[in-house]
């Protein structure tokens, strides 16, 4: 189902939707009805397990059982463990950091934790990166930048002018910003080498 034709066809067809009605999934249906058949099937299933169908609470169960299983490695320096993650991945990221013990969360536009008072659990810096333009994850980032205020958290964050989701993926020209991207990059690695000592 996650194939990489199957993702970027549905990070295409993303890109065509109104910013302010991505979370609606009647209007992505209509939209995604015009689209040929094996590209709607596609990407009817790929929104479908996105946005309903991924067990996110089973997900983060196995990705810190993941966390557990390497920091018992001989080859792992304990507690120096960090994590990045993209879309889905970056509200998995921050899933994470939330239930593991981490030394450095990075989010590149994913969805704030679920509920939001789980952020009291984070116990390592996080580095979070959204596009301006990305309505539907952006609209509620004042709500993550509240929580972690509120518990105290080491929480850095920059919002790109002129990107919007998807700004770092590379392999999508509708939704790439290379200086964006670049910017991003370099954040991220001097977020690494203060948290990590890399």
């Amino acid at each position: 189902m996650f194939t990489p034709a199957a993702l970027s066809a549905t990070l295409e067809f993303m890109a065509t939707l109104d910013p302010k009605r991505r979370s609606d999934m009647a209007y992505i249906q209509q939209a995604s009805s015009r689209l040929p058949e094996e590209r709607r099937t596609a990407v009817q299933r790929a929104f479908t397990t996105m946005f309903g169908g991924m067990p996110k609470e089973q997900l983060t169960q196995d990705l810190t059982k993941a966390v557990d299983y390497l920091n018992a490695q001989s080859f792992v320096k304990i507690g120096k463990f960090g994590n990045v993650g993209f879309c889905f991945g970056g509200g998995m990221s921050l899933s994470l950091a939330c239930h593991a013990r981490l030394a450095a969360c990075v989010v590149f536009y994913g969805e704030n934790p679920a509920p939001i008072e789980l952020v009291e659990n984070i116990a390592c810096p996080v580095l979070g990166l959204y596009g301006a333009d990305d309505v539907r994850v952006s609209q509620h980032l004042d709500s993550l930048v509240k929580a972690m205020a509120d518990y105290r958290k080491d929480f850095e964050t920059r919002i790109y002018p002129g990107a919007g989701h998807a700004f770092f993926n590379d392999s999508n020209p509708a939704t790439y910003r290379e200086a964006a991207a670049r910017e991003a990059w370099e954040r991220v690695l001097g977020f690494y080498r203060r948290t990590l000592e890399v």
